[in-house]
């Protein structure tokens, strides 16, 4: 019942115009060039912070994190009062997103390996799960069955890449480094392959009539991660085995472009975006150790801490450990038993998979001590003053641009959920933010996996007939993509969202709208969803691990 055009959505996880500029340039891109030429292309600044769950979930929302919930790779929200949150997943997200709002229009649906989107959720069409799902198990797929057939097509998508899970058998960061030092053929074909089968779901499943494809390529991500120094030399050593290597794998990312924008044919429109930027990183900053320094954590030493919970994880203890600690003690309640932190009297504390800090305040936490109030926001300032001053002691930069409150970032119900402090790393440097090992020294640590760090300036490319094309680059939000598709589908977009129509980038929209209603609740609100099993739990939390997203 489509009124409008037919969108398809392909996120490039990390683009960046920085890059994509330069290979283009360098006649690796054609297709991409092509779009470019006749479309409308914009800086499109990502969310605070920039990272990944935070800024899918804008995206696919349209929403300010205050409202739909998701602050980092862990959701606070689904334990409350605990230290250790178990990772977010699509209930998480707590507005409904762009293919709910078309699934409920009546719109078929395509939503391939977009982060947080585990279990997935029905929608009027196929969606196969992305980043947070712990293995080809129920709730990865929809249809019932999907999974299988995708399978038999050869054309599953992959949820991680297999060089990190074999990391999860014990490939430690040593043999990374090794890895992509030398011969990184292997990581190579590995992102060759998780993008071939991405484009195999696509073919598989466009083969019936549909409205909307969302689908998110992770190799842009992953490669500048762990290389951002060889991407960003490639001029200079164009030659270089490894160097050839970047060049195969952007020819074959602009291949897939080309092949997605086919998908949109003549008369529908292709998105193309990232959710955040890249830039180089100078290493990790470990704020929980700089918070154990600075006195507001406190460290409690255990000699058999780190034995004490992989005892427990590799032998499946966890149920005796609740059994006692009490038939009421969450999974959350046993993680932090293992936490080397003293709750008593740590009064701040880092909260993992997020760029922020969190007081450990009476009321909210389990083990608060903070009263609201004078001391909190005393407490707060504090802390902000503190952190602007810290500086990184091998080479003397300030390690944060910005440290500020949750309200003066977030608004919206969801709010209370975030960091008390958001902090924006120094851009020149691009810190990644870690905990760190509390009981040692050592604030800034060389990380294999951060040779790239997040940036806020994403790309977004708007191609399609109706298209006015850029006389220069724009710029625009992450969360005006919800509203813009949802325009040029025909669906109304005037349902509370904090984007806007990116008219601009048009020379005329479709007229007609769907006249059905739009659905108003999330996935969170409707409890239709299961959460993770206890297993599937800890498969992403090592998965996450093993990225360096949390501690």
């Amino acid at each position: 019942m489509t009124v409008g055009r037919r969108v398809v959505i392909l996120g490039l996880d990390g683009g960046t115009w920085d890059v994509l500029d330069r290979f283009v340039e360098a006649g690796l891109m054609p297709n991409l060039a092509r779009l470019v030429e006749r479309g409308h292309d914009a800086v499109l600044t990502s969310t605070d912070p920039p990272i990944t769950p935070v800024a899918w979930s804008s995206f696919a929302t349209g929403m300010d994190p205050g409202r739909h919930g998701v602050f980092g790779f862990l959701s606070p929200r689904d334990d409350p009062g605990s230290y250790s949150p178990p990772p977010a997943r699509s209930t998480t997200v707590r507005q409904p997103t762009l293919w709910r709002r078309a699934s409920d229009a009546g719109l078929r649906t395509v939503v391939l390996s977009v982060p947080l989107t585990y279990p997935a959720e029905p929608v009027n069409g196929y969606m196969v799960t992305g980043m947070f799902t712990p293995g080809r198990g129920p709730g990865c797929t929809h249809p019932e069955g999907l999974s299988e057939r995708l399978q038999a097509a050869g054309a599953l998508p992959k949820f991680q890449l297999d060089f990190t899970r074999r990391r999860e058998r014990g490939r430690g960061d040593a043999e990374l480094r090794r890895a992509l030092a030398g011969d990184a053929e292997e990581y190579f074909r590995d992102l060759d392959e998780t993008q071939d089968l991405l484009l195999g779901a696509g073919r598989y499943l466009t083969r019936e009539p549909w409205d909307l494809l969302v689908a998110v390529m992770i190799g842009t991500d992953r490669l500048q991660h762990v290389m951002w120094d060889r991407v960003a030399a490639y001029e200079s050593d164009p030659e270089s085995a490894v160097s050839r290597r970047i060049a195969s794998f952007y020819r074959r990312t602009d291949a897939a472009i080309g092949e997605f924008a086919g998908m949109a044919g003549e008369d529908g429109n292709l998105v193309i975006m990232s959710d955040h930027g890249f830039g180089p990183c100078a290493g990790r900053f470990a704020v929980g150790r700089w918070l154990v320094e600075q006195g507001y954590s406190v460290y409690r030493p255990r000699r058999a801490y780190g034995v004490a919970r992989r005892i427990v994880r590799r032998l499946g203890l966890r149920r005796a450990v609740r059994r006692t600690l009490g038939s009421r003690a969450s999974s959350s309640a046993v993680r932090s038993q293992f936490v080397p932190l003293d709750w008593e009297r740590t009064r701040a504390y880092f909260m993992s998979g997020t760029y922020g800090v969190r007081a450990n305040l009476c009321g909210r936490e389990s083990h608060g001590i903070v009263e609201p109030g004078g001391e909190f926001d005393a407490l707060i300032d504090e802390l902000r003053e503190r952190l602007l001053d810290a500086v990184d002691p091998t080479c003397g930069e300030r390690v944060f641009a910005d440290a500020r409150r949750s309200s003066d970032v977030y608004r919206g119900a969801e709010s209370s959920w975030a960091p008390d402090l958001v902090l924006e790393p120094n851009p020149k440097m691009g810190y990644a933010l870690i905990a760190g090992d509390l009981g040692r020294p050592g604030l800034v640590l060389p990380s294999a996996k951060s040779r790239g760090s997040h940036r806020p300036e994403g790309m977004l490319l708007i191609s399609g007939r109706s298209v006015r094309p850029s006389e220069r680059r724009s710029t625009a939000s992450i969360v005006d993509v919800a509203p813009t598709v949802m325009r040029l589908l025909g669906v109304p977009a005037s349902s509370g969202m904090d984007g806007r129509v990116l008219s601009e980038a048009f020379d005329r929209m479709p007229e007609e709208v769907v006249r059905l209603e739009v659905g108003r609740k999330a996935r969170g609100e409707s409890g239709e969803a299961r959460g993770y099993e206890e297993s599937e739990e800890e498969a992403v939390r090592e998965h996450l691990r093993n990225l360096g997203y949390i501690d």
